[in-house]
């Protein structure tokens, strides 16, 4: 019997891709080949993190076209050699790669099944206009209905999106949680102490390292952990993550009316497999996302499984889906994360009992870890092809 083809849609170069790559990852365990179709500046074959990946441009008729003919010249173009390939399963990272996914299949006799993998509560996403809103919401509803099984990443947003299409099944709930990671605690020591030399600030016995790692863009928390320095003189803030130089000016221009740029500094983003160690050197991580859209509030970060990991306390804002699980697992203290004292209240509470939330992250770790969480996605994926 042929080997099943699984065809991954994305709207990205595809580079960096943890999750989608955890995804496949199961599926490739259960025996079938995978392709990735990705955005490329040059149409070719490629491979990343040891997948197949096919790259199309999303501007086949030049630079000088409008974007509007572009866009939809390329959608053809990426439905017509979706379709040509002939998979068994098409998953859809987001909605327009599902909706490339659905239109490949379009009059055929043998559909390939469909995977709606959202990355977001994509109703309710950052940026969105109430007009796009809406399209999102009737796009998705259709869509959806038409998946052998969509993937969300949290319980509470995976009620939402059965609440709001009316489907008769939740979601397959997976969510965006690293592999188990072995933490060597003398590099780990190491690292902080490299960590500490780059601030303008001479640490001292007494610092705090407090650590935001993430994409550094508004909303998700950065001014607010600025602001938190004001309260201590033994706060030191690392921010690692990538970003727009002109956002990351404004934030050293608000460290610099606040007195405190001494003792804040920025981190390059580094690989997932070196982020164990750049987490292991902090003291406490702060995941403070403002509740900008409903997206974000109804969010489950991955930084949160990965502080778990790192045997990190975590402080987050009181939204729903994390603080399920700081308040069941005893991880760290959720707080109002409009409000720069309460996040110093929260980080004095976690100093209080430090060694405490430590104990609790050893043993959250082992369960929250990918080698468990793939199960419910490994069951999914053989229920559509392989009929188990």
């Amino acid at each position: 019997m042929d080997k099943k083809l699984v065809l991954k849609i994305v709207p990205n170069d595809w580079q960096n891709e943890s999750r989608d790559q955890r995804e496949l990852s199961v599926v490739r365990e259960l025996g079938a080949d995978i392709l990735v179709l990705a955005k490329g500046d040059v149409e070719k074959d490629d491979e990343v993190a040891g997948f197949k990946v096919k790259r199309m441009t999303s501007r086949p008729l030049g630079d000088k076209c409008p974007k509007l003919i572009n866009r939809g010249v390329s959608m053809i173009r990426w439905v017509k050699t979706a379709r040509a390939l002939e998979p068994d399963a098409i998953s859809g990272h987001d909605l327009i790669p599902l909706f490339i996914g659905w239109a490949s299949t379009c009059f055929k006799k043998n559909k390939p099944k469909l995977v709606y993998d959202s990355h977001e509560f994509t109703v309710y996403s950052e940026g969105k206009s109430k007009f796009s809103s809406f399209l999102n919401k009737y796009m998705e509803r259709f869509l959806i209905k038409r998946c052998a099984f969509a993937i969300e990443v949290g319980d509470t947003i995976a009620e939402e999106v059965q609440k709001i299409h009316n489907l008769k099944t939740k979601p397959v709930v997976v969510r965006n949680i690293p592999n188990r990671w072995d933490i060597d605690e003398e590099k780990c020591a190491e690292k902080r102490k490299e960590i500490l030399s780059g601030f303008e600030r001479q640490a001292t016995d007494d610092t705090i390292l407090l650590y935001y790692h993430g994409v550094v863009v508004p909303n998700r928390g950065v001014e607010k952990a600025i602001e938190t320095l004001t309260h201590n003189e033994n706060y030191f803030l690392g921010v690692m993550g990538s970003g727009s130089d002109a956002y990351k000016d404004e934030l050293r221009e608000m460290a610099n009316e606040l007195n405190v740029a001494d003792r804040l500094q920025f981190v390059p983003a580094v690989k997932s497999t070196d982020l164990w160690l750049c987490l292991g050197a902090a003291d406490i991580e702060l995941i403070l996302i403002q509740a900008s859209c409903r997206s974000y509030y109804y969010s489950l970060p991955n930084k949160l499984f990965e502080s778990i990991q790192a045997v990190l306390p975590v402080i987050c804002s009181d939204f729903p889906a994390m603080r399920d699980i700081v308040d069941e697992y005893g991880v760290g203290v959720c707080c109002d994360e409009k409000n720069s004292e309460s996040v110093h209240n929260a980080i004095e509470k976690i100093c209080e009992k430090y060694e405490n939330y430590r104990v609790n992250e050893g043993i959250a770790k082992e369960e929250l870890c990918w080698e468990k969480e793939k199960k419910v996605l490994a069951e999914a994926y053989a229920g559509i092809l392989f009929d188990k």
